[in-house]
Parts: structure tokens; sequence; C-alpha cells
């Protein structure tokens, strides 16, 4: 059974950062650009290799903050600022100083508070990223996000100073200055990327049928495979095999709360990233007409953990090095559903349409009682962690079935679902 609790970790700081900054006053101006300063390893020629955990395709690295001998735990998210809760501040004596005017009322309501801290120190290992900063979390923000954050970010503007070299099959982060002390690279396809925003993002050109064009967010923070927004989505799922997608957003700037989305997983013949082609992937594609998102897109992780990723900053280029183990697949396993956690119990998150679970009743937002007769109405908040750490799993997709009880419209459902695969036939 897929989980997708977090579509885009990082949606909200680059895209808030890049709509209000022109509305802003110059004091603002000059206190954001505060945040993509520092980062600096005041080292040369290091190479330092940790460890990481891959929980629900997100990247959890453990780092020190300060002086402090405590260790957190953070998702690396390679299109985010640094994001942290009040209370590591608190407890680190990190003094936030605050935003005022049109950025902190644009921030009201939403995951990220109107203040910012500065780190002395990261600690990463042994690298010390010194004078670095980041947003601090709205504390009466509310939503499934905030569970799957650990500590918070480590974002791009920590990052953007050295080359990381992302091992999915070893579970270890290389760190260096130096190309030559990455693994491997001359074997590995070769993607320039264009550095977006002051806490310079990687996007990547990607190029498809029918003169598909896109910029895609290179996206450590997003558990999606890739993701496209055009406002040509329906020629593409016109002609090309595809499947409809339900969804409730599980992070939105909208005030008011969640929104229901729609969008199609598309099999698309080819699709080119810098100079490679990979053929018949299943790339969702949503219908835009924002200016601002049009012909632009992610690649997630569940994209990139099918090679071994290095992002060399310095050079403006990600190298590929495909895994032979774990080669990019044609189709997507599924029991036809995805689920959420919110406030201690379990939710439909995602649904495809045509599935065994559409056809029997169940819709997006219905109430999980059960899965394979586990209660799952009131989580604890240590289940729920040990849930979203992977240490608990209710069921997996290497099982054939799953048993669910589900609070539908028409009341009490159970069912078995069987897994299956999307565009198997293709």
């Amino acid at each position: 059974m897929n989980r997708h609790p977090v579509q885009h970790l990082r949606a909200l700081v680059p895209l808030l950062l890049a709509i209000t900054l022109s509305s802003c006053g110059l004091v603002e101006i000059l206190r954001v650009a505060r945040l993509v300063k520092g980062g600096r390893i005041d080292r040369k020629d290091f190479c330092e290799t940790v460890d990481f955990t891959l929980t629900d395709k997100l990247l959890y690295v453990s780092a020190r903050v300060g002086e402090s001998d405590d260790h957190y735990r953070f998702v690396l998210d390679s299109y985010a600022v640094n994001v942290v809760y009040p209370t590591l501040a608190r407890t680190n004596a990190l003094e936030p100083f605050v935003l005022s005017g049109a950025l902190a009322e644009q921030l009201k309501g939403t995951l990220l508070a109107p203040q910012i801290v500065k780190f002395p120190e990261i600690t990463i290992g042994s690298l010390a990223f010194r004078n670095t900063a980041g947003f601090l979390i709205n504390e009466e923000f509310s939503d499934p996000l905030l569970d799957y954050l650990g500590d918070g970010l480590i974002g791009a503007n920590l990052m953007k100073n050295c080359i990381w070299q992302i091992d999915f099959q070893d579970t270890t982060l290389t760190i260096t200055d130096d190309l030559a002390r990455c693994r491997h690279i001359d074997r590995a396809l070769s993607v320039p990327f264009t550095p977006h925003q002051a806490q310079r993002s990687p996007d990547v050109h990607l190029n498809g049928p029918d003169g598909l064009e896109c910029e895609l967010q290179f996206d450590t923070g997003s558990n999606r495979f890739l993701t496209l927004r055009t406002p040509r989505a329906a020629e593409y799922v016109a002609a090309h095999p595809a499947v409809k997608i339900f969804r409730t957003s599980s992070l939105t700037m909208d005030r008011a709360g969640r929104t229901e989305e729609i969008s199609h997983l598309v099999l698309l013949p080819w699709v080119t990233v810098g100079s490679e082609s990979f053929r018949n992937l299943p790339v969702e594609i949503v219908a835009t007409e924002e200016p601002e998102l049009v012909d632009t897109g992610t690649m997630g992780n569940a994209f990139m953990r099918h090679f071994t990723v290095t992002i060399d900053w310095p050079g403006e280029t990600i190298y590929l090095l495909p895994q032979p183990d774990n080669p990019l697949r044609h189709t997507i396993r599924t029991f036809g559903l995805e689920y959420d956690i919110r406030e201690g119990s379990m939710y439909v998150s995602q649904l495809y349409e045509g599935s065994q679970a559409q056809e029997t009743g169940i819709g997006v937002g219905d109430r999980i009682l059960a899965v394979n007769g586990y209660d799952v109405t009131a989580l604890s908040p240590g289940e729920i962690q040990r849930f979203q750490y992977g240490r608990v799993r209710y069921a997996a997709l290497e099982e054939s079935t799953i048993r669910l009880s589900v609070m539908t419209e028409a009341g009490l459902t159970e069912v078995a679902l069987e897994a299956y695969d999307l565009f198997a036939s293709h």
C-alpha cells in the first residue's frame, strides 16, 4: 500500500519567496536575502561520508546544531531553504528575528512563521556549515506534513557550497569539494542544471513527445517520480495511455485548508533529460494555467533512487549513475489507493480511477479504520512516529492482498484489495 503524505516538502518556500519579493519593501528583501547566505565550510580537500535513512522515499540525515552534542533528524531537501521547529531554536538559544510587512502577512496561516534564525553552525558528520539560516515552523499550523519533517529541513542554502553524492543502494551520503573523490562519475549520465533563486536550487530541462518542454525541480524533498505541469495536459492524456488520479493536497497555500486535486499518470513513449532519453515512463501530468507554474515540474526521489545521484553545485551539473539492481520501471505496483495520517487517524489521500478500490465505493478523504486487522483509528504519537520512520508496516506492496475497513459514504465497507501493475499491458 503506497503512501504519499508529503507531496512537496519544499513547495511553499521557493514559490513564496518568488512571488512575494517583488511586493516587499527593501528592508524585507534584505532580511530574506540573509536566509540564503552562509553554509561555508572552513576546510579544503574534504570528503565526508555519512549514513542516511530512507523513509517513504524521503532522505533523513543526522546533524548537530551549534555547540550542542544533541543530534537532530532532518529531511535533506535540495529545493528548499532550511526550516526548523521553534523548540530546536529555543533549546539551542537561537534568537529569531521577526519579519514584517507584506511577507509576514502572506506567511499567516501557512507552514512558516514570519521568523528567521541564524545558525552559528550545523554539523553533518565532522563537517561544520557556518553562518547559515532558516525559517521557523509555525507551531499553530496543523498538517500531516509536519509529522514527516523530523526536526526540520536541511535545504539548498546550506548544500549549495559543496558536492553531494547520494548512494540510494548503500544509503550513504558523501559530501566533498572535489568531484574526483566521488565514485563512477565517468560512467554516469551528465545533466546540466540551472541554479534557481538565490538559494541556487537545481532546475533541469526535460523534453518529451509533441513538443513537451518543462523545467524540472531536482528535488530530494519530494517523494514523487516525475511530475509535469502544463496547460496541454488534456492533449497528452488523449494521445497516450493514462490513468486519472484523485487526491487531497497535503500542503496548500490556501488558508482554508485542503483541496482536492485531479491529475493523470501518463505513459509517455520517451522523455529526455540532459542528453539521455528514457523510454516508456509513467509521468504524472497536472493541468495548470497559472503563469508561474506552466511548463514546470518535479523530479523526486521515486525517480532518483534508481541512480547514484551526484549534485555538483559548483559545476552546476548533476550526475546520474544507473543502478543495475534497481532499473527504472515502466509500471507502478499499487493497491489502487494511498493514505495519509491526520490527527491520529488514517485517511484515503489518493485513488486511481478504475481501480478495485474505487469500484468498491472508496473515495478520497474516507477514513480507514483498520489495515490487515490492525486498528488505525486512534494512533498514539509513538505509533505514528514508528510508522512514519518505517519501523512499523501495516501493509507492503510485496503482499498480493490488503484487507481494509473503510468508512465510506455508504457506511462501513470491508474490502480485500489485490495488488496490480498500472500499464502492465504496455
